[in-house]
């Protein structure tokens, strides 16, 4: 899914269900939103399903393909907020239900509907998920996410300091 039209590249893999994405989009998100209304970077988002092979479940892989859904909706960018907003605690794995899917459509203007609610049922991304995570995770490409690339070099995400200001920093290093 890429959103922006920049010439900085930022490619950004996460899982729905991950805390450590939650916690970096959640600080990193503002700088990122102000790249893209400056049309300074292009994203390409990545969604993989690593609670559920690291801690079992399905809901990481449904939560993807549900965001997926929301991209084709053209909602992709409201729903993404809208699933870190509602993110269940890592164990539980209530995305892993259509219903709670679904429900977090709900508040996200426009995007609930049957059209939605087909996609995020039949799951017609889950394959392509799988696919993602297999190449890179699965093949020790990175270890962990979220994981962020910036013109195609890692960033290490600071475990310390101001998180949106070394992004914004290596967004422009980039």
């Amino acid at each position: 899914m890429v959103v922006g039209v920049g010439k900085t590249q930022v490619t950004i893999y996460e899982d729905y269900r991950c805390p450590v994405c939650k916690n970096v989009h959640d600080k990193i998100q503002p700088a990122l939103n102000a790249a893209l209304a400056a049309s300074s970077v292009k994203v390409e988002f990545h969604a993989v399903n690593l609670i559920d092979h690291a801690s079992g479940g399905k809901g990481s892989l449904a939560a993807a393909n549900a965001a997926s859904c929301a991209f084709k909706a053209g909602k992709f960018q409201s729903y993404r907020e809208a699933l870190f907003a509602a993110q269940p605690n890592e164990n539980d794995d209530a995305y892993a239900q259509p219903d709670k899917l679904i429900d977090v459509a709900k508040g996200v203007n426009g995007l609930d509907g049957p059209a939605f609610e087909d996609c995020v049922k039949n799951q017609p991304y889950a394959a392509s998920i799988q696919s993602t995570y297999d190449a890179t995770l699965g093949a020790s490409k990175f270890n962990g996410v979220p994981a962020i690339f910036i013109n195609g070099k890692q960033w290490q995400v600071p475990t310390s300091g101001d998180l949106a200001a070394a992004f914004t920093d290596a967004i422009k290093a980039g």
